[in-house]
């Protein structure tokens, strides 16, 4: 299995977005600030079995932040605002999460601390 969105009922991995499957698609890390992590931790429904997976790789594709949660840039770009918070999902959550193994390093934007 390859890389993919750590919220389990999310099937998105960058292979969508570089074979032009989903456009926008983007991966943020969690964020390193510890009450803004705990926020997505909450968000996401982590069991705490599976925090050090979030403090190491996992990430959240942008399909799970909501068009606010976006700061768009004049050259086009976008960047996910300090304030951000994981809230779209498309079916009930459960408490799990993808394998920290299945994460690379260049695939993902770190978020803003």
């Amino acid at each position: 299995m390859g890389i993919k969105c750590f919220v389990k009922s999310c099937n998105n991995t960058p292979i969508q977005k570089k074979n032009g499957l989903i456009k926008d698609l983007m991966f943020h890390r969690f964020p390193t600030n510890a009450i803004r992590r705990e926020r997505w931790i909450a968000n996401i429904q982590v069991f705490a079995n599976q925090i050090g997976t979030v403090l190491g790789r996992a990430a959240i594709c942008s399909e799970h932040f909501d068009k606010t949660s976006y700061i768009f840039n004049p050259d086009g770009s976008r960047s996910l605002s300090k304030t951000a918070e994981p809230t779209k999902f498309a079916v009930p959550l459960q408490r799990h999460g993808a394998d920290a193994s299945e994460f690379k390093d260049d695939s993902f934007t770190d978020v803003e601390k």
